[in-house]
């Protein structure tokens, strides 16, 4: 014959030309002995697999740090704007408990200091269609020179 293939002429030449695979210690095929999926490269991850779990953890950590800082920062705007109104309603409290009448037109001034801010305030007295309401507009900034007011409420005043 004129083959190409070798023969082997019993089960110790098979046994001594391929390694045994070792869960069923069977000689293992030869195409086995080049295959990347050995058993042995089982054992650990590729660089390949690493970098895609750290890509996606970064991924991750990144949205989880951007929403953190818009909950810090919504959180600031809420507790600034409760002060604010707090202010303001001190500030309302003040006009219903003057003894006189409060005048048509605009004032403003400093609010008390509270919660770490020195507030100022704007009250604008507005007459209404009854001649005994006037209507307030009071608005409370940190900043006098801030452009948007952190408080605005709206109260009326009557006289009896």
């Amino acid at each position: 014959m004129n083959s190409i293939t070798p023969t082997l002429h019993n089960s110790t030449d098979l046994a001594t030309c391929y390694p045994k695979h070792p869960a069923t210690n069977y000689p293992k095929h030869p195409a086995a002995l080049y295959s990347r999926h050995t058993a042995k490269s089982q054992n650990g991850f590729t660089l390949i697999e690493v970098m895609v779990a750290l890509a996606i953890f970064a991924a991750a950590a990144a949205g989880l740090i951007g929403s953190i800082t818009n909950a810090t920062f919504a959180e600031d705007q809420l507790r600034v704007r409760t002060v604010a109104f707090w202010v303001a309603q001190n500030r309302m409290t003040e006009v219903y408990l003057q003894s006189h009448w409060p005048s048509v037109g605009d004032t403003s001034g400093e609010a008390e200091n509270m919660m770490a801010f020195e507030w100022h305030w704007k009250m604008k007295v507005v007459a209404t269609s009854a001649k005994n309401l006037r209507r307030v507009e009071i608005e409370i900034r940190r900043d006098p020179e801030q452009e948007n007011s952190d408080a605005f409420l709206v109260g009326f005043v009557g006289k009896f």
